[in-house]
């Protein structure tokens, strides 16, 4: 089979286009089995973080389908705005798709070179979509080389020395700021992945008053 990747990042979209193609880890089970249904016999799997989602397939064409392909990830049934929102999604194919994720997969293609969080987001990606494969295997050994590579970058180079992440070194700006921050009120604007790593930053740092602004209240309180 052939592989391709379809997606959006930090460099080629605005916020607004990320959080049209964004996806929770409840989501992807879903959106993965109606890509099944829409192309059957396929494989793929589904990478979104807050800084990017991408599409990776095993068996469908993207040149022919890429419309289809957008709609889907976008959830969009109308054309409005697509042919816009389309121009912010790029395309990879066969080896430049093992080259991208193992990229990806290492930390070198983050908004933070060398972040490591974005190894166990490739490894729930594949995980779920491992429950949704029909049959077929095309994509394992892709996956599995990104995790070995990524795992050799961690453990024998610097690159990820430290803590190397934007909520981390968000944290580590306003502690150099204000020294203790055991002592001072923090706000967290958004509920999410991102802000969670930064309370568990924030947490290890001794703060212990944290205030968390967010649209849903729900999401806030469980935070």
């Amino acid at each position: 089979m052939r592989f391709s990747v379809i997606g959006v990042n930090f460099r080629t979209a605005p916020v607004e286009i990320r959080e049209r193609a964004s996806f929770t880890s409840t989501d992807i089970p879903a959106m993965l089995q109606r890509l099944a249904e829409t192309f059957p016999g396929s494989e793929a799997a589904l990478l979104s973080t807050c800084n990017r989602t991408e599409l990776y397939t095993a068996g469908i064409d993207t040149d022919a389908a890429k419309e289809t392909v957008i709609r889907l990830l976008l959830r969009e049934a109308s054309d409005d705005g697509l042919a816009e929102a389309a121009k912010h999604f790029y395309t990879k194919r066969d080896m430049a798709v093992a080259e991208h994720l193992l990229t990806v997969a290492s930390g070198l293609d983050s908004m933070v070179v060398g972040e490591t969080e974005i190894l166990g987001q490739v490894k729930q990606a594949y995980m779920l979509a491992r429950q949704t494969w029909s049959k077929g295997r095309s994509l394992d050994s892709l996956f599995q080389s990104a995790f070995r590579v990524a795992k050799r970058v961690h453990t024998e180079t610097d690159l990820s020395r430290g803590r190397v992440s934007v909520s981390s070194i968000a944290v580590e700006f306003a502690e150099r700021l204000f020294e203790n921050l055991g002592d001072k009120t923090v706000m967290i604007i958004g509920a999410g992945e991102t802000a969670e790593l930064a309370l568990k930053s924030l947490i290890e740092r001794g703060a212990r008053d944290v205030l968390v602004l967010n649209r849903s209240l729900d999401k806030a309180n469980a935070l």
